[in-house]
């Protein structure tokens, strides 16, 4: 969680959550999950979700870090990427802290997966490249987001 983008998206998941716009028993997708934290932390906030990697390296990594923070009943992370989730599936929360053009091609799947009203978290943005990314989500129907930087780094946080 040290990385400034994990922190961004960490921080935001707390706004949410003391917002009352997460609450407990919504739904998430840790997309890019890497080590699980962000999936952990949402756990933590009451939610219940999966986390997708295409490293299975990572995936591993995830749920054994899921394990260590005895979260895995509400924590399933697995190998794939967003169109291995099927069609009819939303999600109350998405997250995706990877770069910004996969963030970008994937826009339309990402979007066809967030439940209304829900709530989309980005970040591994750097901050040239915020606004082509705002651009793919908003060119799929969401509001602007929220911006927040780091460093060099954005996050966007999206309110559907």
């Amino acid at each position: 969680g040290h990385h400034q983008t994990t922190a961004l998206c960490l921080e935001a998941l707390d706004r949410l959550a003391t917002e009352g716009v997460l609450k407990a028993g919504q739904s998430f997708l840790d997309l890019g999950t890497g080590s699980g934290i962000l999936g952990i932390a949402a756990v933590k906030l009451g939610l219940a979700g999966q986390g997708l990697d295409i490293d299975p390296v990572a995936v591993d990594n995830a749920c054994e870090n899921a394990a260590l923070n005895a979260v895995e009943d509400a924590f399933a992370p697995s190998t794939g990427s967003i169109t291995d989730i099927p069609d009819g599936r939303r999600f109350d929360c998405i997250l995706a802290n990877i770069l910004a053009n996969p963030l970008i091609d994937m826009a339309e799947d990402i979007c066809a997966r967030l439940a209304r009203p829900g709530v989309l978290i980005l970040s591994g943005i750097l901050r040239e490249q915020a606004d082509r990314v705002v651009q793919a989500y908003v060119e799929q129907g969401l509001p602007a987001p929220h911006v927040s930087h780091s460093g060099e780094w954005t996050s966007l946080v999206f309110r559907a």
